[in-house]
Order: C-alpha cells, then sequence, then structure tokens
C-alpha cells in the first residue's frame, strides 16, 4: 500500500527492506535518511502517551508530508488529534468500521446479547461509537488514539453469499 501511494509501487536497487522484517510504526529502527511507513493513527497515539512506547521522540525522527500536502494531525503532543482533511483524502485516509452479527444486536432475535449491542449502540453514551467532548470521555480517548468521530452511526448490513 505504501509504495504504490507514494507512486513508486517497486523497490528501486538503493532500498533495502530487511528481507522484509522491517517493523512498520517503529521509529527507534530508524538511521540516517531512513524511511519506514508510520500509520498517522500510530503516531498521534505514540505522541500523545496513549501507548505503552513512544519511538516518535528517536532523535532526528519526524513524520513525514504527505503527497496531499494536508498534515495528519494537528496540535503538538501530547496534545495531537487527527486531522479530518487528511483522513477524507481517497489514497491515504482509511474508514474503519465495528462488524458484528446483526442477529447479536436485534433484540428479537434468539442471539441477542444485549453487553454487545449497547458497546455499538451510538445512543449509549460510553458505546464504542460515541464520542464525547469531555476530557473524561471515550471519545477523548479515541481522539488520543489518532480516531476521528464517527461520520455515520447509521448500521450498515453486509450479506454474504456462500
Amino acid at each position: 500500500f505504501f509504495l504504490g501511494a507514494i507512486g513508486n509501487p517497486t523497490l528501486g536497487s538503493c532500498v533495502t527492506d530487511a528481507n522484509g522484517t522491517t517493523p512498520e510504526n517503529d521509529a527507534s529502527v530508524l538511521g540516517t535518511n531512513d524511511l519506514i511507513p508510520f500509520s498517522a493513527a500510530s503516531w498521534i497515539a505514540q505522541a500523545n502517551g496513549a501507548t505503552g512506547v513512544n519511538t516518535t521522540t528517536t532523535s532526528g525522527v519526524k513524520f513525514g508530508s504527505p503527497v496531499n500536502q494536508e498534515p495528519a494531525f494537528t496540535g503538538t503532543a501530547p496534545n495531537l488529534v487527527p486531522n479530518i482533511d487528511f483522513y477524507k483524502d481517497a489514497t491515504f485516509g482509511r474508514d474503519t468500521y465495528l462488524v458484528v452479527e446483526y442477529a447479536r444486536i436485534v433484540p428479537s432475535d434468539d442471539k441477542y446479547d444485549a453487553g454487545l449491542a449497547n458497546l455499538v449502540n451510538p445512543s449509549v453514551t460510553n458505546s464504542l461509537t460515541s464520542f464525547g467532548s469531555l476530557p473524561t470521555s471515550v471519545g477523548a480517548v479515541k481522539k488520543k488514539f489518532g480516531f476521528l468521530a464517527p461520520s455515520t452511526t447509521t448500521i450498515q448490513r453486509a450479506f454474504a453469499t456462500l
């Protein structure tokens, strides 16, 4: 994905990938003029101290400018927040979904699971889809991890054919 997104899907002779073992999202492995894939959300989470490790403070390391020139985040650590315009980009933006078996969130179904239904219910204050603005809210924690508020909380059903 990364190589294709930057317009160079084939590694050149000057590029090494440590036999495919170079970790992503770990700035501590970088040497002078090195480049690795690093997700914006992982950078935000590390810089904000939301993860157990922070490699973003490694000497001489910085998050590069994306091709579309929209910064991936705004602010200063430990208060970085995702930039919505970066995530709207068709190349670098990514939607995430919460996927559950539909029967488990329908009260009339035998498989119904009230706990799971509450976790994905946007009207429940501390659900996985809620995004409050108070510093102690679930949404504030999600921002620390580099997530934006949901663009929609409308349930979408996927139908699989066997």
